[in-house]
């Protein structure tokens, strides 16, 4: 199944074979023809996830949700910043510079900053939540107490008569081994207990998972979006992936979502819209 999560790397080492298909046929048309089942496959036939209706929010009940990976540049936070398709009743920023202030990102965003944790390098990815909601009624950091490169996660939770899904966001660490893996599916196995039965959520952030990967079919909710048109990641070079998601609860209505233009990070961010389900 990860195989279409790079398909377009494998689609260029595609054409060598189709050429050399011709000179040697015997051998490279049967290859050929595994490698282009093996790759396009799951890539044709993967339908779960929530497609965008389209709908008004003139009735005022959508809620916009930004998320980015800024990979620690304070200049990729003032691009995003500056983007007219950025504009969001929440912001959700992972891999915040070291430096940056809660007082440069409000001014930046023009939103109040939620939370802004961790302070500490040693602790993993730092996580921003800002708003220009009224809706909040509680800001919590977990922190899983994982071993292996930790992180933590923030929950926001609503007023319970606002027309508002609490946000959960996310960073997960980078699967660049066995045990990081582990710890990945750990610390995301440990946010779907954390959404419980809840069905209007939205969890959004850098998980480090293809839509592709075993694992991803038991996170909650549904992908917002369809991810095979999505890539996220060195969306500039010919090995980009999805691995940045939002996922929304059963009671939710995805009205749009985008991946929004370069900022200079290695990641594209994205933007969602629900609304309650009807």
């Amino acid at each position: 199944m990860l195989f279409a999560s790079f398909t377009p790397m494998l689609a260029v080492f595609a054409l060598p074979m189709l050429a050399l298909s011709f000179m040697a046929p015997r051998w490279t048309t049967p290859v050929l023809a595994i490698l282009s089942i093996a790759v396009f496959e799951p890539f044709v036939r993967l339908d779960d996830f929530a497609k965008p209706t389209g709908a008004s929010c003139e009735d005022g009940t959508c809620t916009t949700v930004v998320m980015a990976n800024l990979r620690l540049s304070p200049d990729a936070a003032a691009r995003l910043a500056a983007l007219p398709d950025a504009r969001a009743d929440f912001t959700v920023l992972v891999e915040v510079p070291w430096t940056t202030t809660q007082e440069e990102l409000s001014a930046l965003f023009g939103q109040s900053v939620l939370m802004l944790r961790p302070s500490a390098p040693r602790m993993g990815s730092r996580i921003a939540v800002l708003s220009r909601s009224d809706a909040v009624a509680s800001v919590r950091e977990h922190h899983p107490g994982l071993d292996h490169h930790p992180r933590s996660y923030v929950t926001l939770d609503m007023n319970p008569d606002a027309p508002v899904p609490d946000i959960i966001a996310a960073h997960a660490m980078w699967p660049r081994s066995p045990r990081a893996v582990e710890a990945r599916d750990a610390y995301l196995d440990m946010i779907r207990e954390n959404i419980g039965a809840r069905d209007e959520f939205v969890l959004i952030g850098d998980f480090n998972m293809t839509p592709w990967e075993p694992a991803f079919a038991q996170l909650p909710g549904r992908r917002a979006g369809d991810p095979r048109w999505a890539r996220t990641w060195n969306a500039r070079g010919v090995e980009s992936l999805t691995i940045d998601h939002a996922l929304v609860g059963e009671g939710m209505e995805v009205v749009a979502s985008d991946v929004l233009p370069d900022i200079g990070s290695d990641h594209y961010p994205i933007r969602v819209t629900v609304r309650p389900a009807r």
